[in-house]
């Protein structure tokens, strides 16, 4: 049968620069979701996304790189549907991870 996740509608959130992605499920899907008593409903699920970035390398080795996650809907507009990153102490909703670059210790991730 359906969950009570499955029933509730989610946005159909797009990567606008993403050139791959794929939800987390080992063992079970990674999400989550929240009610609060004002009825807001927090949705979220853990998400891998490999994204396409402009470089430019004019200045290397003396440049700094930065690049953008550009989401939105895919069906919706702007004026129908805002996204917005939830900050909640340390861990801001967003992960980086670091030991991606291992590999090329020149370079430093920010975010």
């Amino acid at each position: 049968g359906m969950s009570m996740l499955d029933k509730i509608w989610k946005p159909d959130t797009f990567f606008w620069n993403g050139h791959g992605s794929w939800l987390h499920t080992l063992t079970t899907p990674n999400r989550l979701v929240r009610l609060s008593a004002q009825g807001e409903v927090l949705y979220s699920s853990r998400l891998t996304v490999k994204a396409k970035c402009e470089m430019d390398l004019h200045r290397f080795p003396l440049d700094i790189q930065a690049c953008r996650l550009v989401i939105g809907s895919f069906a919706y507009s702007a004026n129908e549907m805002n996204f917005r990153w939830k900050t909640v102490g340390k861990n801001r909703g967003v992960h980086m991870d670091y030991k991606a670059i291992r590999d090329l210790p020149q370079f430093e991730l920010r975010h």
